[in-house]
């Protein structure tokens, strides 16, 4: 689950695409951009999605689409809306509604600018791994987010008090704000598996499960598994919120081209 986005481009209107193999009257304009009426036979609907894929230089006609976020990304958005109060942003605060104008997207660009001043107000939660201090996880202050679970066993959460493992009941098994971490390989119904041992820096205490903490990028899982984390509080910057970064850029596009940003 997430928010996409998409502002489609104007080579249609200046009539700059490719030839069609429908009647290109067919076409309207709508809330959610360039489409073929339901009416139409099912050989031209199904033409008109094969064209408009590739129908000018911007795929499927958008000048510009992009996820503005998955579910936790929009959970620490609208958590940083909430912290700086969200009546000042009325329009960032709607975003997964009804399509913006481009009128509305200006209005929405300037308050994108307000929160980017205010960002360092609000205080993040981050799980780092030591020395590179490359982020894996983060979360906002006052928050208890899970961001694993191993089949109900267990949950590694990240809160106040650091990174946490949890059981199903709720009874903490680990918890650190700086500690190692020894991916150690098994075999499991034969394939290659890794456990983890984690170790807190400080006392010594050590938890073992199942579920090594990994690099993972796009939902693919590399078998890198740093050795040492710490977790890490400051005030967050824009960089820490790809919701930002994505919104300008739909809003720009929407303001040069004259056309809503969808969000689908």
């Amino acid at each position: 689950m997430g928010l996409d986005a998409f502002v489609n481009c104007n080579c249609l209107k200046e009539g700059r695409v490719k030839p069609a193999p429908f009647d290109l009257s067919l076409l309207e304009w709508t809330d959610d951009g360039i489409e073929m009426p339901d009416t139409v036979e099912d050989e031209i609907f199904y033409l008109y999605h094969e064209w408009k894929e590739h129908a000018c230089p911007h795929e499927d006609m958008q000048i510009y689409s992009d996820r503005v976020g998955n579910t936790s990304g929009m959970n620490v958005y609208y958590g940083v809306l909430e912290r700086l109060g969200e009546e000042r942003f009325p329009l960032l605060r709607r975003i997964w509604g009804s399509p913006f104008t481009p009128e509305e997207s200006h209005k929405a660009l300037t308050e994108l600018e307000q929160l980017e001043r205010r960002m360092g107000e609000v205080e993040g939660i981050f799980l780092l791994e030591s020395g590179s201090m490359e982020e894996y996880q983060m979360t906002l202050v006052g928050e208890d987010r899970w961001f694993y679970s191993a089949g109900n066993e267990i949950t590694y959460r990240l809160n106040p008090e650091g990174f946490c493992v949890q059981n199903r009941e709720g009874r903490v098994l680990f918890q650190s704000r700086a500690f190692t971490q020894e991916a150690v390989e098994t075999n499991r119904s034969g394939w290659q598996r890794f456990n983890a041992r984690f170790s807190d820096s400080d006392t010594g205490s050590t938890c073992e499960t199942t579920s090594p903490i990994s690099k993972k990028i796009w939902g693919v899982e590399e078998l890198y598994y740093p050795a040492s984390f710490q977790v890490v509080n400051r005030g967050l910057t824009s960089s820490d919120v790809r919701a930002i970064r994505v919104l300008r850029k739909l809003f720009e596009a929407s303001i040069q081209t004259g056309n809503p940003v969808i969000w689908v």
